[in-house]
């Protein structure tokens, strides 16, 4: 099943109906459409619906978001494809309440060679990215930034990072992240991370040649204690980016 109208059904149809199937269906009063709580005739404006093809909320044939913070304000479908069956809108995003949150990284890409290497700390061995913790806190165990009642105060307002336990402050003495190593417990005997790129080298002919971005970075914690947990943040990652490089007019 997929996208469908009016023009597309067997008969008529009426304001707002929608098709039953991929176009092949009798057009009825009931819209076809999977939202995340329901869905009516008035989350398909001018007939148009959409079935297992785009979540909610939708960005509609009428150029208007239908649902999340961005309800009815304008939008363009399909610009920020996950693949050509899932055309989702940045133009729509989800509640509020739907986020988990955002995080500042610094990718500073290059298509040489990255290496971060670790330090053993005070309280921590094998520690690539700092923050700073109060990690002898049994009932808590909170990295700076958390907000949780159950923490020190004073709370600062966001994560602090740390090269050593001086740079901390009293209620967060301790400089270490999650686990020690690298991408979770399991690499916990890591000492170094290395990424390779490669340069496209010389582009002048105005061709498309194959190049890879890499970087190395650190990842603050998010305070939500599913996200922290399956990522083991605080932490290190890294990423490496295979694409094309052209010099165009």
């Amino acid at each position: 099943m997929g996208n469908c109208d009016n023009s597309n059904c067997t008969a008529a149809g009426t304001p707002n109906a929608c098709c039953t199937g991929a176009g092949t269906g009798a057009c009825n009063g009931t819209c076809n459409v999977f939202l995340s709580g329901g869905g009516s005739n008035s989350d398909c404006p001018g007939g148009f619906c959409t079935v297992g093809v785009q979540a909610c909320p939708l960005c509609a044939a009428d150029g208007k978001c239908h649902g999340g913070d961005n309800d009815d304000g304008a939008c363009t479908p399909a610009d920020s494809p996950i693949n050509s069956n899932f055309p989702t809108s940045q133009d729509c995003p989800p509640p509020a309440g739907n986020n988990i949150g955002s995080l500042p990284i610094a990718f500073a890409l290059t298509t040489g060679t990255k290496t971060m290497t670790s330090v053993d700390q005070a309280n921590q061995p094998r520690s690539f990215c700092g923050f700073c913790r109060d990690i002898n806190n049994q009932s808590s165990g909170c990295f700076a930034g958390d907000q949780t009642g159950a923490c020190p105060d004073p709370k600062p307002a966001g994560p602090v990072s740390c090269n050593t336990n001086a740079d901390c402050p009293a209620a967060y003495p301790d400089c270490v992240q999650r686990d020690p190593g690298a991408f979770g417990p399991a690499g916990g005997g890591a000492h170094t991370i290395t990424e390779t790129g490669s340069p496209a080298g010389d582009v002048s002919d105005g061709m498309g040649h194959a190049s890879t971005l890499v970087s190395i970075f650190c990842i603050q914690p998010t305070f939500n204690a599913t996200v922290d947990a399956a990522g083991d943040l605080p932490g290190p990652g890294a990423v490496s980016l295979p694409g094309t490089a052209q010099l165009v007019p």
